[in-house]
């Protein structure tokens, strides 16, 4: 298992729904940059199939389930686009999103290839 941690946090379902398209374009640009500068590349051969990601969100305030859920997509689609998941589709993708209370607000990533 891999785990890293980002010392950012994805903006929240709701604040995702009222951006303009570019700013929200560019949220997921910017996540993608940061997953590639923390996680790395894969080595060859080392994302096979379906992977479990767990992925903590250390928040000053805590939404609800489906909100924390939905405001992990750019960082699920960076790890996709990174090369540390075959897709983001239940057929290659077990996730489970967290969030606890924090004031080190912070994303952690843990990643495991099932496929092994």
């Amino acid at each position: 298992m891999k785990t890293w941690t980002i010392r950012k946090l994805p903006k929240t379902q709701n604040q995702r729904l009222h951006m303009h398209y570019m700013a929200r374009d560019r949220e997921t640009k910017d996540w993608r940059l940061m997953v590639r500068a923390v996680c790395g590349l894969p080595h060859m051969g080392e994302v096979q199939g379906k992977c479990r990601v767990a992925i903590t969100l250390h928040r000053k305030r805590l939404q609800d389930p489906d909100n924390a859920t939905g405001s992990v997509k750019p960082v699920v689609d960076a790890l996709v686009r990174n090369g540390w998941l075959v897709d983001d589709s239940p057929e290659y993708l077990e996730l489970v999103v967290r969030e606890e209370k924090s004031k080190d607000q912070r994303t952690v990533i843990e990643w495991e290839c099932c496929d092994d």
